[in-house]
């Protein structure tokens, strides 16, 4: 029993560590345990105000969490140890079920220096095992900075996956016997175990039940926690989000390296930080940055880059590009040798105002523009109004902005556009930082 508070409070120390580096992952993991526990009958609305320190998570929150991963459970851990080895000195250790009472007393060796060295020897092991992954992986993960208003799809680490899918069997007010009922009745029959185990013996055949019934409870742990895991890996939505992520925390990263505001909030460091607030208010809806692709529209990362503009007349109805708008008689794949794509390639490429572009290839893709029947929904003058967007100056920060403004203008999309005009929305200013924003995700 002693051994199971133990465990008990490793698995404490599990969740209130989680928190403490308020990022993402921390926020919302700790958020969703401290729901569970005020869904709790009775004492659940007192436990979670407890645990956040409040009705709201916020900084007394972290400092519970930390008082307690730093403070209380050492000291609870330090004592329950102590209890536990004077535990093991009085009443001795189990020996092997296949040794007889005159082989165990036989084989038997003092505690002092013999048992202590071997115990030393494997907690010495386990330290540099931990150690070793450690460093191999540059410690803990760490994501963005928690941020409150985000829509981040929460998992937890791989010990509680099973718990997270046992809660998909049972919705709404059910959802208390995956979270408190099976998990309760699981924790009072490991604490009653030796009153349960009767047998006359510690031998595997004396004990066939409680065996046999540990072995299941085994087996449907893995395969819950197996299951979520398959999940989670055939969701493109959560493939996505987690793409999102990664790219949101490599740049948190980066830019905390300029040092930590007071605020923690590492993004004011980037002078896009304004430019990105509009984006996640206005623009993360619709469009990706992490080449996952967008909701509704285009992502844009690498953008009007030769391989974005090659992808996207490759495969213009794509999941990285129109095809998440739906658009009704859309744009169709050109079709050509490869020469002839990349000279097309290139002469988008050259109208972004690139200077690397090269002229004598893009004069060759401009040739092909009749050919081809593009001429037929674009128009390449800059006055033209067709089906599809005007070409001249495409891509330049003036034609980026005039998209912002007001994309369904005839001149860019007309009656097929689907994107917010945001000229009323956004100042001029604002539409000016967003257009070196998006010219910024070249390269990104």
């Amino acid at each position: 029993m002693v051994g199971l508070l133990l465990f008990g409070v490793v698995a404490v120390f599990a969740l209130s560590g989680y928190l403490l580096p308020w990022d993402q992952k921390g926020y919302w993991a700790k958020l969703v345990e401290a729901t569970i526990t005020g869904s709790a009958p009775v004492v659940g609305t007192s436990a979670q105000k407890f645990i956040q320190g409040g009705t709201t998570f916020g900084n007394t929150t972290l400092t519970r969490a930390y008082a307690l991963h730093a403070m209380a459970l050492p000291a609870l851990l330090t004592g329950l140890l102590v209890f536990h080895i004077y535990l093991f000195r009085r009443h001795g250790y189990t020996p092997k079920w296949s040794l007889s009472t005159e082989d165990a007393a036989a084989r038997a060796v003092p505690a002092w220096p013999d048992q202590a060295f071997r115990n030393a020897v494997v907690g010495l092991l386990v330290w540099g095992v931990v150690a070793v992954s450690v460093i191999a992986r540059h410690g803990a993960p760490l994501e963005s900075p928690a941020d409150p208003t985000s829509s981040y799809l929460a998992r937890p680490e791989w010990y509680a996956l099973p718990l997270f899918q046992l809660r998909m069997f049972f919705e709404g007010p059910l959802e208390i016997v995956a979270t408190m009922i099976i998990p309760g009745i699981v924790t009072a029959l490991a604490f009653a175990l030796p009153f349960l185990d009767r047998g006359a013996t510690n031998r595997p055949h004396d004990r066939r039940r409680v065996l046999t019934a540990a072995g299941l409870g085994l087996l449907a742990v893995t395969v819950l926690g197996v299951t979520a895991l398959a999940k989670d890996a055939r969701n493109p939505v959560y493939a996505k989000a987690r793409a999102e992520e990664k790219t949101r925390g490599e740049l948190a990263r980066r830019l905390a390296l300029k040092g930590v505001p007071p605020d923690g909030n590492v993004f004011r460091n980037d002078p896009t930080f304004h430019a990105r607030e509009i984006w996640d208010d206005r623009c993360a809806g619709c469009h990706g940055l992490a080449g996952a692709g967008g909701e509704k529209g285009p992502d844009l990362k690498d953008y009007n880059s030769r391989a974005w503009i090659r992808g996207f007349l490759i495969n213009p109805n794509g999941a990285l590009y129109m095809g998440p708008a739906k658009i009704e008689k859309g744009m169709t794949a050109v079709d050509g040798t490869p020469e002839e794509i990349d000279a097309l390639v290139e002469y988008v490429y050259a109208e972004t105002g690139a200077p690397d572009a090269d002229a004598a290839r893009a004069g060759r893709g401009r040739d092909l523009l009749s050919p081809k029947d593009c001429d037929t929904c674009h128009d390449m003058d800059g006055e033209g109004e067709n089906d599809g967007p005007n070409l001249k100056g495409r891509g330049t920060a003036k034609w980026v902005a005039a998209v912002i403004a007001d994309a369904g203008h005839p001149l860019l999309f007309g009656d097929r556009n689907k994107m917010p005009r945001q000229r009323n929305k956004l100042t001029a200013d604002e539409i000016e930082e967003m257009t070196k924003f998006v010219l910024a995700l070249k390269g990104k």
